[in-house]
């Protein structure tokens, strides 16, 4: 959606026809940047986490001995690492071009990255990719980095290295290098277990590319399991080995050659086996032979009020909704925009409460998560906070407070209370660690899950008037505990690890535990009435509801809990069987050397202005290949563009900078660009040549309330354009001109979110309106003037997943005949202005209405390619009826309507393992002439 808003905004406002890259990917302007470093890294965070920053210093140094060791990095290199305070929601990654990592601090609400401390998981996952980076930078890669600096490193590394080994590997080490990590968590591998041990294994490009006929685990996932099987096939030494020999020449699928290079196997083969070796060692889990099969679905966080049962249930053709069951009779109450690894709801008697990921208005890099109660009666929606990060809530019993993780704006993990009407009544941390999650026991008490500075979690009571932990009823350890619930005996339900699985677990008053779950693969979400815990199942086809009587949940010593004891010898937390590594006197991090550390302020200014981060390619009727660059914090970039226009076929080249860091976001733009025109029906052709500079202002604004998105922009803009090397005809004419060009524009966009299946937003509204002008000082003749509107409406149909889309544009220009004649507005390499199939002409005006119907055809899952290799994956293949028609007003002549209609076939695909590709060929009748005309388009984008 957002994609949708800026192509508008930015062809709409800016002194190029075509849009470039642009995001919203700040931080506040408000914060003070500053930085400390020691050999390992470069620290960049907002002033108020100087502590925090030498935490995570110091964690980096740590581990910089150890992450690098498989690839025999002994002094690995400095890199820059930003933090980004202001997120909601956790992430971290690294990149090149400038070479740097960034990590998201809110991180302590959700389990799915393990038990790990969340900076210590960073350190040691985002470090790995750090040494991938620079172990891959020898052979032809390194005489491409020579050449064309990291740009060349990350082209090499983009076309021949996957990022399931990337991603799989980084897995792989925090996992040895640790006494956590995900490969000890089964809850990682558990939707990967379900596939295999129901005969589902999918393929190797099913994994690799997704598959809308399932659920399919992501590349972590099954890079984790294959780097795995392979160094227990065939050591430690394999994967760097299989760098190496892919940086001697790297090409697409190179890596999977040198596979075969290095090791004598086809590396189908070694996948088949690595799906053997795991459907073996998880024989005694295999699915019951009377299991029903379905399509992929999901039910989720189950709950027992009264006579019935809420739940939220999805599948691949719907969002996540909520479910009143009672007996065999399902009803509807809301959908809802819910992401089961990051967030929880809990059910009272006749209300339901959860959070939102909101957006900011303006920063992408500032995002809140805030409370919402949904009605369970009528499936309204209160929104109880604006501008928090807070997490797991739940009510008290009395349905009138709510309790919740909340991150501060200073990144603290407090525990939280709430009226129902969203005034904060307090908000308190403990000296015993972070509010991960918490639960009422009574109003003047909470059951709590606390993770220490060093990540270990633990189970307590807290005081909520005096503030503090009063009992400690399991004590910290790694064993990934999560979603409390407490029923009205006080029985305390949560989830945790245990022997390969995820199971339910009760603990009393007195930390007495029985666990209530029989798991094959995986129990999640416990809910009870306090006769009766209620919890979702994981089975081969996503997850189920299970009742287990609490008087048959069976009794197990809490300290098999902790200390590692529930840990298992099967491959779902313990593939490759390596030796715990705790790091001794973790939390001593926080405070060592630091009188070492000086901070110095970070003014924005760095080398990733010059280096590009992003490419784009699209083919079609024209072609347009474009870079774009930022500094690190975002506040500031370039982009570049070249091609061929798509309605007048001539070059053009356009070189834009951006500042970023305040609220408007300013763009420069300098452009050349060959321009033609053919007066509509007449054989008169004008060809000239215009250089641009311009500065356009664009003012933002982004909302989100559940499922819908609502964003606008308002954009205004300058330029000055120069004009010369006229022809008529070809015939080359003496002259030049100047123009001083104004633009004004506003766009909006209201959608609804997409299913996993869906070929459009099911529900959009779109308008945008812009006016130009251009003013010639020398000879008033030559002033001209544009009016442009467009409007998009996508609806749904009768069927899953296909809808209809309604598209109008409209435009009014001068009238007079040497007026100055502008550009075609929003048109993109495969689109026409015109009715599909009439080549655009200059007119005083038209309006275009377009009608369009797209269907899913198949989901074909098919690959083309060799006995050892795949050259094409085709995932899915949707077709488009349309009927356009287009009314052309001239001043010479009557009006002309121009009609087409046809049908375009469209493929979603991926080429060689690792470039997206959407394509299509398109039939299409023009009803003015009858004349059949058949085109073929493509398109693809990358970044790094």
């Amino acid at each position: 959606m957002q994609k949708l808003l800026l192509s508008l905004l930015l062809s709409f406002g800016s002194v190029a026809a075509h849009a470039q890259y642009l995001d919203f990917a700040q931080s506040s302007p408000s914060l003070k940047w500053q930085s400390i470093s020691n050999e390992s890294v470069r620290v960049i965070y907002p002033d108020y986490l100087q502590g925090e920053s030498v935490y995570i210093a110091n964690l980096v140094e740590h581990y910089s001995k150890f992450v690098g060791q498989t690839y025999g990095i002994k002094n690995p290199k400095q890199f820059d690492l930003i933090i980004r305070a202001e997120t909601g929601e956790p992430n971290g990654y690294v990149t090149l071009m400038p070479r740097r990592s960034e990590w998201f601090s809110s991180s302590m609400f959700f389990p799915g990255v393990g038990s790990l401390d969340w900076y210590q998981a960073l350190s040691i996952h985002e470090y790995r990719h750090v040494n991938q980076f620079d172990y891959f930078n020898q052979g032809a890669t390194k005489g491409l980095y020579w050449v064309m600096g990291e740009f060349g490193e990350i082209v090499a590394t983009f076309l021949a290295v996957p990022s399931w080994y990337m991603e799989g590997d980084a897995v792989w080490t925090e996992t040895k290098f640790t006494d956590a990590g995900r490969g000890r968590s089964p809850r990682f591998l558990a939707r990967l277990k379900a596939l295999i041990t129901s005969d589902q294994i999918p393929t190797f490009d099913e994994l690799l590319s997704g598959t809308y006929r399932t659920n399919t685990p992501n590349h972590y996932v099954f890079g984790y399991a294959l780097i795995s099987y392979g160094v227990q096939k065939y050591g430690e030494e394999l994967w760097p080995a299989v760098m190496k020999s892919t940086a001697r020449f790297p090409y697409p699928l190179s890596f999977y050659n040198a596979f075969s290079r290095v090791t004598g196997q086809s590396f189908q083969s070694f996948y088949d086996e690595a799906m053997s070796d795991l459907k073996t060692k998880w024989a005694k889990d295999t699915a019951p032979k009377g299991e029903l099969k379905s399509e992929y679905r999901e039910i989720l966080s189950p709950a027992m009020v009264g006579d019935s049962t809420y739940v939220i249930a999805y599948d691949l053709n719907s969002q996540h909704t909520i479910y009143k069951v009672k007996g065999d009779e399902m009803t509807k109450i809301v959908e809802l925009p819910f992401i089961s690894d990051f967030m929880s709801i809990n059910f009272g008697k006749d209300k339901a409460v959860t959070t939102e990921f909101l957006p900011s208005p303006r920063f992408q890099h500032r995002n809140y998560s805030d409370l919402v109660v949904y009605d369970l009666k009528s499936g309204s929606k209160d929104k109880l906070t604006n501008g928090e990060r807070l997490y797991n809530p739940r009510f008290n019993a009395e349905q009138n407070r709510i309790i919740a993780t909340e991150f501060t704006s200073h990144n603290m993990w407090n525990l939280a209370e709430f009226d129902v009407h969203g005034k904060k009544l307090r908000s308190f941390g403990v000296p015993e660690g972070k509010v991960e999650e918490a639960y009422y026991l009574d109003n003047d008490t909470a059951i709590a899950i606390l993770g220490s500075k060093a990540g270990l979690r633990s189970i307590v009571v807290i005081d909520l008037k005096a503030h503090k932990v009063t009992k400690t009823l399991l004590p910290p350890s790694r064993n990934l505990i999560y979603s409390l619930n407490v029923d009205r005996n006080k029985n305390i339900f949560f989830e945790g690890q245990y022997k390969g699985r995820t199971e339910i677990f009760k603990l009393d008053q007195q930390g007495a535990a029985a666990k209530c779950s029989l798991a094959r693969l995986g129990s999640y979400t416990p809910s009870s009435n306090g006769d009766v815990v209620t919890y979702s199942d994981m089975d081969s086809y996503g997850s189920r509801v299970i009742e287990m009587p609490i008087a048959n949940c069976q009794t197990i010593a809490a300290s098999e809990l902790v200390d590692y004891k529930y840990l298992s010898d099967d491959p779902s937390d313990n593939y490759n069987a390596f030796p715990l590594q705790p790091i001794k006197d973790q939390e001593s991090l926080y405070t060592q050397n630091k009188e070492q550390y000086k901070p110095e302020d970070y003014d924005g200014f760095d080398k990733g202005l010059i280096i590009p981060h992003s490419w784009g390619l699209t083919i079609g009727r024209g072609a347009g290949l474009g870079f774009a660059t930022d500094n690190y914090l975002r506040t500031m970039g370039l982009s570049a563009i070249v091609g061929t226009d798509a309605e007048e076929g001539q070059g053009y080249a356009n070189l834009a900078f951006d500042l970023k860091k305040y609220y408007p976001v300013f763009r420069f733009e300098v452009e050349e660009r060959k321009r033609k025109v053919k007066d509509f029906e007449t054989q008169v052709e004008n060809k000239w040549t215009e250089d641009s500079a311009g500065l356009t202002m664009i003012v933002p604004y982004i909302k989100k309330r559940g499922l819908y998105n609502f964003q606008t922009a308002a954009t205004l803009s300058g330029a000055y354009t120069n004009t010369d090397k006229y022809e008529v005809n070809d015939l080359e004419i003496d002259g030049s001109n100047y123009f001083y060009k104004s633009s004004a524009g506003l766009a909006f966009a209201w959608s609804k979110d997409p299913s996993a299946r869906s070929l459009q937003a099911p529900w959009l509204l779109s308008y945008a309106v812009k006016f130009d002008n251009a003013d010639s000082p020398s000879d008033d003749a030559a002033d001209g003037y544009r009016v442009f509107q467009a409007a998009i409406l996508q609806t749904p149909s009768i069927f899953a997943n296909d809808g209809f889309k309604f598209e109008f544009d409209q435009q009014n220009r001068d009238t007079k005949p040497g007026s100055y004649r502008f550009l075609p507005v929003g048109v993109s390499a495969v689109s026409y202005v015109f009715s599909r199939g009439y080549t655009y002409e200059d007119v005083p005006g038209y309006q275009k209405v377009s009608a369009n119907y797209l269907f899913p055809i198949a989901y074909p899952d098919f690959t083309f390619g060799g006995m050892f290799t795949s050259w094409l994956y085709l995932k899915q293949i949707y077709g488009n009826a349309f009927y356009d028609t287009t009314h052309v007003q001239d001043t010479r002549m009557e009006p002309s309507t121009l009609n087409s209609y046809g049908l375009e076939l469209l493929f979603e695909a991926k080429l060689f393992r690792f470039l997206p590709l959407t394509g299509g060929v398109r039939v299409l009748e023009r009803l003015t002439d009858n004349v059949v005309v058949g085109e073929a388009f493509l398109a693809s984008g990358v970044g790094f």
